[in-house]
């Protein structure tokens, strides 16, 4: 009776759906041709096209071999004990791809992050500091599945890797952001997350990606995975694999409830061959394509999701897209009554819209079968099986609230036994409804998984303010508290602090888009700069510490503005850059003048330009740098010649120096791993000791480049290092990362490092009493007459004083140094003694 009534249902739509299915397009201004481009497309682009330039796509085993050679030839830095503590924020989850309730204890939870490994809860998300991050043993992975076998709570699978369209047929530049973070196949734990093993090993292909793993219901031993290569199944629990469907980007299976021989695999990313939903009713033995029906896909360019009704196992739901990130969009959803023996149109409503490569799904309740929850960009809830679709968003309006409901929806979780309890897997994390969708509730306390970019800035006075900007999350500040305050919106991007006067905040969104808050971030004001020449989805800028008002913003022209945002000055020509966008940036700390910007190669290679002039001039200094993307520029803060940059890429260096402002290029990052680095920082006191981040996490050297030690204690299997940053206030090395948030690390455990000449000399610089109320004797020798400089500078680069700058006999030197009326006498200073060009650097401490 029920499939009569379906049939009827299906006929009376019929020519309604088809009618709608041709006004699917959404044309909007703001991408190539005119149409809409949407940010997740854009931000993945320019990451994965950072990660591969100058080649078409990153080598296979290019992650896995970086990660041996890590393990086998850098050891962890050993100075001290120390080691990372997390800030946060702990109220702000990033981009999840999947949830897991354990079928034994559903107050058990497991959430797979796209770039912050695997968490899981036990108080089913609720409270406070209740999440955990499980150690798989390997770096920056993408977890894009978690399963937990349904007879043994200690039998856990893991699929990696984020991959929404298939390399082979989307090589190209324009079409990097088929994946996210790599992955390495898929990882099975016997003893509830404890060790893990490779069950599927994709070590070195890591262009691959397992999307979704299911276990036979009745059978925990057959497991099936749904994969970028096809769909696999393995009859004893993952030690072997069979592919039984060969049709790639698999993203989804469903598997009858009541016949585990029927299942379902949907099939579909980018235009990928094969898209379609395919039924075996043999286990695997043979393969059906579905005909959708009248009005359904026969060809689709984004994904395709799919979910039985175990209320009515004989009816099955589909979710499919058609946007393959820009052009046409549309979404279908599609419902079988039968086993796939008929299928029909249910409903399109563009849920999905442009993101229906990227995030969408359909959840059936599975003790209601009219019950379904469609997420795409936004919410929808339906109690007619889909023939109605409402926006169901709960009660909360206000973005910056935590209880606001994400938006880009990519899982649902049903509670087993409870129906009003379901669990909803976006670009902001874990939320959860306790009343079967009526309102909804943030799972986030806790679960730090926040997804920064480059532009973090740190208060130079107060150790409990700091800024910085999110993927899809806006942009958020901290505090002091592990609960962040969200504001502007957006994809947050670069920052900035105003380092007179604390109040005044700088954040922006995608495409350098800057707002100024002169209350702490509570109003803001636009101050975007003009809108001439091309931009990054992510675009630089940076505030003067010299005056905090001398501000550089970039696009393919660098603007200047003299009055903290208040009007804009082109300094160049779109063409002087090649119609390169600027990518990142960074300015003196001693001259409001003198800038480094790089750009990324939209029309060439990247190149690094300088000026010494505020921007009258700007001059190539790329030199001898190879042909990889720029991904940082850290200047140190007393001398603005000795500059650092990070490349991306691989199978070259990823870190080199100058000594002369970019006349030539010092190779120092020979001996670090060969995946793409992301950030640098040098000790303000200690030069020659630097700072490097990459997507296995941070590492130290303190040999000016000539070794290098994993410095990543604390941060579990590592992070992905987006930024690195020096707290001065409180003599902290900070990072920012792309999938964990922010941790910091004492610099105190590199203090009492010498930081001699580039020719090992050391000129016994000393001063006593150390530490010292108002006045303290600097001692240093010579072993030559030679030029001396002794220069004192505050922890952010601020010069207060030069008390020699003459010609010295050989021999042992004194001076009394007092602190100056109107200097702060408190904290650490920095003096640097220079000779001949050759330096040594100590710390003088007050009381």
């Amino acid at each position: 009776m029920k499939k009569t009534t379906y049939a009827l249902l299906f006929a009376a739509f019929a020519i309604f759906t088809f009618t709608k299915c041709s006004h699917q397009t959404k044309i909007l201004n703001d991408g190539e041709n005119g149409m809409h481009v949407p940010g997740s497309y854009k931000s993945l682009t320019m990451m994965s096209a950072i990660r591969a330039y100058p080649m078409e796509d990153i080598p296979e085993d290019g992650y896995f071999k970086a990660f041996e050679y890590s393990k086998k030839f850098l050891g962890k830095a050993s100075a001290d004990n120390s080691q990372w503590e997390a800030l946060g924020p702990q109220n702000i989850g990033g981009r999840t791809l999947d949830i897991c309730l354990n079928p034994q204890n559903p107050n058990t939870i497991y959430a797979a992050s796209a770039s912050g490994g695997l968490w899981r809860s036990y108080t089913g998300g609720v409270g406070e500091d209740v999440w955990e991050r499980i150690s798989l043993g390997y770096p920056g992975l993408a977890i894009a599945t978690v399963e937990v076998s349904p007879s043994d709570s200690n039998i856990i699978f893991v699929g990696t890797g984020e991959c929404y369209g298939y390399g082979e047929y989307y090589p190209s530049m324009s079409f990097r952001a088929t994946r996210g973070l790599s992955g390495i196949g898929a990882l099975k734990s016997t003893d509830n997350g404890v060790t893990w093993n490779l069950v599927i090993d994709w070590s070195y292909n890591q262009q691959r990606g397992v999307q979704r793993i299911k276990f036979d219901p009745y059978n925990p031993e057959i497991v099936w995975a749904a994969t970028t290569e096809g769909t696999y199944k393995s009859v004893d629990s993952g030690e072997s694999w069979e592919l039984v469907h060969d049709v790639v980007m698999a993203t989804d299976i469903a598997i009858n409830p009541e016949d585990p021989d029927l299942v379902f695999v949907a099939c579909g990313g980018m235009f990928s061959p094969g898209n379609g939903i395919y039924r075996t009713q043999d286990g695997g033995e043979n393969w059906q394509l579905m005909d959708m029906g009248i009005g359904g896909p026969t060809n689709f360019g984004g994904k395709a999701r799919i979910m039985i009704a175990k209320s009515y196992p004989s009816m099955i739901y589909a979710s499919i897209g058609n946007s393959q990130s820009y052009g046409a969009t549309g979404t279908w959803l599609c419902m079988s009554p039968d086993n796939g023996d008929s299928w029909g149109v249910v409903n399109t409503e563009n849920y999905s819209d442009y993101q229906g490569w990227y995030s969408h799904y359909v959840g059936v309740s599975p003790f209601d079968h009219n019950k379904l929850f469609c997420g795409g960009i936004n919410m929808f809830q339906s109690q007619n099986g889909g023939f109605a679709l409402d926006l169901d968003e709960g009660i909360i309006g206000d973005w910056f609230h935590p209880d606001w409901l994400h938006l880009d929806h990519h899982d649902i979780e049903f509670h087993p036994t409870d129906p009003d309890i379901i669990y909803f897997a976006h670009d902001g994390g874990v939320h959860r409804t306790d009343d079967g969708g009526e309102t909804f509730y943030s799972c986030n306390w806790g679960y730090q998984t926040a997804q920064f970019y480059p532009g973090f800035s740190n208060s130079h006075t107060d150790s409990l303010l700091a800024n910085g900007g999110l993927q899809d999350n806006f942009s958020c500040i901290y505090e002091g508290e592990k609960y962040w305050r969200r504001v502007v919106g957006g994809d947050g991007s670069w920052s900035a602090i105003n380092q007179d006067d604390n109040d005044i905040i700088y954040n922006s969104y995608q495409n350098l888009s800057i707002l100024r808050s002169n209350d702490g971030g509570y109003g803001y004001y636009n101050i975007t700069p003009p809108f001439g020449g091309n931009s990054n989805f992510i675009s630089p800028y940076v505030l003067s510490p010299v005056d905090n008002e001398t501000m550089y913003a970039g696009r393919s022209v660098i603007y200047k503005s003299v009055n903290s945002g208040n009007s804009w000055a082109a300094t160049n020509t779109s063409a002087q850059f090649s119609d390169n966008p600027a990518l990142t940036m960074d300015v003196s700390s001693t001259s409001t003048e003198v800038v480094y910007v790089a750009t990324m190669p939209w029309y060439g290679r990247s190149q690094l330009f300088k000026t010494i002039n505020g921007g009258d001039e700007w001059v190539d200094m790329t030199g001898g740098l190879p042909d990889r993307i720029i991904t940082d520029i850290h200047v140190d803060v007393i001398d603005h010649d000795l500059v650092f940059v990070t490349l991306g890429g691989f199978e070259a260096s990823h870190l080199y120096k100058t000594t002369n402002g970019g006349g030539s290029w010092i190779d120092i990052g020979a001996s670090l791993p060969d995946i793409p680095g992301w950030s640098v920082v040098n000790d303000p006191v200690y030069p020659g000791i630097i700072y490097f981040g990459n997507e296995f996490g941070v590492y130290v050297s303190y040999d000016d480049g000539e070794s290098w030690a994993e410095f990543i204690d604390g941060m579990g299997d590592g992070v992905f290092a987006m930024d690195l940053k020096i707290s001065p206030s409180n003599n902290k090395l900070r990072v920012a990362t792309h999938g964990n948030g922010v941790f910091e690390r004492s610099l105190e455990v590199i203090s009492n490092v010498v930081d001699v000449d580039s020719e090992g000399e050391d000129f016994g610089l000393i001063n006593y009493p150390n530490p010292f109320i108002t006045q303290t004797t600097i001692s240093f020798k010579l072993t030559d007459k030679a030029k001396v400089n002794i220069s004192v500078f505050d922890v952010t680069g601020k010069l207060l004083d030069v008390p020699i700058n003459s010609m010295l006999n050989k021999g042992h030197h004194q001076i009394s140094w007092k602190i100056k009326d109107g200097v702060s006498n408190n904290g650490v200073y920095l003096c640097r003694l220079n000779v001949d060009g050759r330096s040594q650097s100590i710390k003088m401490r007050v009381k």
